[in-house]
């Protein structure tokens, strides 16, 4: 066992009051002192490490292990609670519970990495606008400028989506849309399209085709009337017109007869 250090005396130190003999006599014990004290203060340190090892080992029960190659790395109380052992920064994170997916997430370098991680959305203006919100069914969100978003609270039965009379934001109207409004977008539909209007005719005998009847495009052709017969392009069994796509709702009745190309009016539905 290492043994405690004797402290030096310490002679008085010179002062500029002393005779001049006398103070030559302090001076140079004093700096003769200096060696001596260096080696106490030495001696000291390694008495004070020797017994804060000892003191260490005699509380784990253990001897430390080394520490070379072990940077970064902490210790802990093995599993037989016998010595201590280095752990790295990942195998302390699996001993605290952390999973993959969060090491992944705690070793990004900022908010925008872990952003990436999780693949989340950066925050910006319209996000924030729309998070201010509170919706409920039926709404209908809108934008009354950059990035500001509003709601509309759904109508009622039987109402139409219309813009208000500033044209500046959309609004519930009640009743039927006009006349006006029907046309308008019916007449800006292409041929065939759902929504638009046809003269139609079967393309072959069979049953007829009651009014308010849907009935599939590809068993109908293109016609037309000519003084109440059906036009030359339906006639000899419609072979001359083309089929439409989608499915119709016959408006009037299509009678179906031996030699007979009856045609009325279909609106597409789908």
């Amino acid at each position: 066992m290492a043994i405690k250090p004797t402290k030096p005396t310490v002679p008085p130190a010179p002062s500029r009051r002393d005779p001049g003999a006398d103070f030559s006599t302090k001076a140079d014990t004093f700096a003769a002192f200096q060696s001596p004290f260096a080696d106490y203060l030495n001696a000291t340190a390694d008495f004070v490490d020797g017994r804060a090892e000892a003191a260490l080992a005699a509380a784990i029960g253990t001897t430390l292990p080394t520490i070379t190659g072990r940077a970064l790395n902490m210790t802990r109380v093995n599993a037989g609670a016998t010595a201590l052992e280095f752990r790295t920064p990942q195998q302390v994170l699996a001993d605290l519970g952390v999973t993959a997916a969060g090491r992944a997430l705690l070793d990004d370098a900022d908010a925008a990495a872990q952003r990436t991680t999780l693949g989340a959305q950066a925050a910006d203006a319209t996000l924030t606008s729309l998070s201010g919100l509170s919706l409920a069914a039926g709404d209908v969100l809108y934008a009354t400028g950059a990035d500001t978003l509003v709601k509309l609270a759904i109508g009622t039965a039987g109402q139409s989506l219309t813009v208000n009379a500033g044209a500046t934001a959309p609004e519930w109207a009640s009743g039927a849309p006009s006349t006006a409004n029907v046309l308008a977008a019916t007449a800006g539909l292409a041929i065939g399209a759902v929504g638009s209007y046809a003269m139609l005719h079967r393309t072959s005998t069979g049953t007829s085709i009651p009014q308010n009847t849907a009935f599939a495009g590809s068993g109908l052709r293109y016609a037309g009337i000519n003084g109440g017969a059906a036009s030359a392009a339906a006639s000899g069994g419609g072979t001359s017109g083309t089929s439409p796509g989608g499915t119709w709702l016959s408006l009037g009745d299509c009678a179906v007869d031996a030699g007979s190309n009856a045609t009325t009016l279909f609106v597409r539905i789908s």
